[in-house]
């Protein structure tokens, strides 16, 4: 039997835990469903916020990648019977979706090695000035571009829970993802894609421009003395100030380094402390130039290279924060962030952060 998963069962406005196993049958999950709700198995319609219809009860748990953290909403009551087909009209559905789904953000499928790229989407996603830029000011009739216009619509408009993140010719498009069975580096994916638009028409709101040079990153080394991101930018900056700060403030940590003896990269697990809100008045040329930012979105990696293992994004959307995991989608808590700072080898650790201007 596989590992235990821990479920949020949400019925007549209530949210109930509930521990079953990812290779349980949906028809042995309805009855633990029962159990807690007194709604007979055969009276409950289930829907996930991933999948546009209602669960098919001969299904396993696996087949609609149900994870661990993940809400199910169980319709029906003990007068009036779940229909016995598992359709509901699309009146229904739309009714769902606004009274449950509607402030909740929605994942993208990943088909392939694309957890690198699909985080990178939905951090900038998260991002209102990107969002809007997108919208009003992207020009290209590159196919790509518009590839990633319509996602970006889809994922406004809640249009389809199901949203296919990336089609095989999508990505190679995209020169340095042409092996698209390979994982990649999230980061060279975001900049990747920031690049793109900023070549065709978008606003570019994501350079620190110094004295000395103009970074789309802040690339943080992580070394054993420093506790806290600022620790890092005063690495980075030397004697440098910063004469100009960007709408918004992206920081690369550097947590892997090319071990001379094993000839492979090393992962830098060592916790360095961020901010959920942050200002960088020490390292300014001018006050005037100062800005406070919000931390929006951190791509967290799992795995021994930037190059394998798995990411995932976790951003803010209103007063929520919210874990992409592919096309899971999961509410947390600030501390659940907080925790990404590092510490644990084995767990997912921030990757890149991702800040915006007040």
């Amino acid at each position: 039997m596989s590992e235990p998963i821990q479920l949020n069962i949400y019925f007549n406005h209530q949210n109930y835990p509930l521990e079953t196993f990812a290779d349980e049958s949906l028809e042995t999950l309805s009855a633990q469903i029962e159990s807690i709700t007194n709604i007979q198995s055969c009276y409950q319609t289930l829907l996930i916020e991933t999948y546009y219809l209602p669960l098919d009860m001969t299904q396993q748990l696996s087949t609609y990648h149900i994870k661990s953290g993940q809400t199910i909403v169980v319709l029906g009551s003990n007068k009036v019977a779940a229909d016995p087909k598992q359709k509901l009209s699309e009146v229904q559905l739309e009714k769902i979706q606004e009274s449950y789904f509607s402030k909740h953000p929605l994942g993208l499928e990943n088909q392939l090695n694309f957890c690198y790229l699909i985080s990178s989407v939905q951090a900038l996603f998260s991002l209102k000035p990107v969002q809007a830029q997108v919208n009003e000011k992207l020009i290209s009739e590159e196919p790509h571009l518009l590839k990633l216009k319509e996602l970006f619509t889809g994922l406004q408009e809640k249009t389809n829970p199901k949203i296919t993140a990336f089609s095989v010719p999508f990505v190679k498009k995209f020169e340095q993802f042409q092996n698209v069975k390979e994982q990649h580096d999230a980061q060279e994916a975001l900049s990747c894609l920031e690049t793109n638009l900023v070549q065709n028409g978008v606003e570019n709101m994501f350079e620190v421009i110094t004295d000395k040079e103009t970074m789309q990153f802040l690339p943080l080394q992580i070394k054993p003395e420093f506790t806290s991101v600022n620790d890092s930018v005063q690495n980075l900056l030397g004697d440098s100030k910063i004469v100009k700060l960007p709408k918004i403030l992206q920081m690369h940590l550097l947590r892997y380094a090319f071990d001379e003896e094993t000839k492979k990269p090393q992962k830098l697990s060592r916790k360095l402390q961020f901010q959920i809100k942050m200002v960088l008045n020490e390292f300014l040329a001018s006050p005037q130039e100062s800005k406070t930012y919000n931390l929006k979105a951190v791509i967290a990696h799992q795995g021994l290279s930037p190059d394998s293992g798995h990411y995932t994004c976790y951003a803010r959307h209103g007063k929520k924060w919210f874990c992409f995991n592919d096309a899971s989608v999961q509410v947390v808590e600030e501390e659940a962030v907080y925790a990404l700072a590092g510490g644990d080898s084995m767990g997912f650790l921030a990757y890149v952060l991702i800040y915006e201007a007040e």
